[in-house]
């Protein structure tokens, strides 16, 4: 969770495969519905907004590992090289 004046502003729950909705981003985002939440999976394929308002989609370009592929860019549609990573 990200704050900003003690109120959030951004909440980002990471899972590893496509999951339900998880309790971990839902309630907060009930609480803070004007706080932008974010449930992302490393290897997963979905891409959909929940009716609460929270963006569940696939983290493109995870580190990669064995079996999983890279592609060339993130969730945000930014793009960086083979050898680097955004850090925000």
């Amino acid at each position: 969770m990200v704050t900003e004046r003690r109120r959030p502003v951004l909440m980002v729950e990471c899972q590893w495969a496509d999951a339900p909705l998880d309790r971990g981003v839902r309630y907060p985002a009930e609480r803070f519905p004007t706080a932008e939440a974010w449930q992302v999976s490393a290897t997963g394929q979905k891409d959909s907004l929940a009716p609460i308002g929270v963006r569940v989609a696939a983290c493109v370009g995870a580190a990669p590992y064995p079996g999983v592929s890279r592609p060339a860019g993130n969730a945000l549609g930014r793009r960086f090289g083979p050898t680097t990573m955004p850090l925000g």
